[in-house]
């Protein structure tokens, strides 16, 4: 048995760092990437697996994965031929591989077949033999990365208050314990992606029918008089 873990490499992680602003990382910094991002994984796809099978489903679809992360880390889908990307010269220095890196927008990092692997592998301790869309995974892999770019960028800006340009684990724990005392970008929920109740016209409905019944029971009984 392999972790799939480790096919979300240093280099995939340094290029969200590198979208985040972020120019130097320390090697325990990766690690501590690897192990939020494992956390995230559990519980997004713990709601999806939830929402399918409440909605009597074998495969996800876009519509589960909506219903089961936060919808702040969302981005359109865009075309894979649109984000072709060179490798950039190791000659450059951090602020123009930080600059090209934005420039790039909502390309992907991580490559997909270990990123799938990863998904499949996560998915087997929830429910067995559960197929995931094409769609599902792209859509998920986007939110993951908008997700890992917010936490490093937020990690970068106590660094920067520390006074120091490179990123530490410790940052990274500051930060997240700022944005949310669990420790995590965000879990969702399985009624995310349902569409918001309003339930003031309910209650006004509801007030009408009760108030034509009350007026027909007042007629019925000045006619029986």
């Amino acid at each position: 048995l392999r972790d799939n873990i480790d096919g979300i490499t240093k280099r995939s992680i340094r290029e969200l760092a590198r979208k985040a602003g972020v120019k130097t990382i320390s090697d325990l910094t990766y690690e501590e990437v690897k192990g939020r991002v494992r956390q995230m994984l559990e519980d997004w796809i713990y709601n999806i697996t939830t929402y399918t099978q409440h909605s009597k489903k074998n495969t996800v679809g876009i519509k589960e994965v909506s219903a089961g992360i936060p919808h702040k880390y969302y981005s359109k889908l865009l075309n894979e031929k649109k984000c072709t990307k060179k490798k950039p010269s190791k000659r450059n220095s951090p602020e123009k591989e930080i600059a090209y890196y934005q420039k790039l927008g909502g390309c992907l990092s991580i490559r997909k077949k270990p990123f799938e692997r990863l998904i499949r592998e996560v998915a087997q301790d929830y429910v067995h033999n559960l197929r995931f869309s094409a769609e599902a995974i792209i859509m998920l892999q986007h939110c993951l990365e908008n997700c890992v770019v917010d936490m490093l960028s937020k990690a970068n800006l106590s660094a920067i208050h520390a006074g120091r340009v490179r990123l530490f684990p410790k940052d990274l724990q500051i930060s997240m314990k700022i944005a949310d005392s669990s420790g995590k970008c965000g879990t969702g929920g399985l009624s995310a992606g349902a569409p918001a109740v309003n339930f003031g016209v309910y209650i006004k409905r509801v007030l009408a029918d009760v108030s034509v019944s009350l007026g027909k029971k007042k007629r019925m009984s000045k006619n029986a008089l």
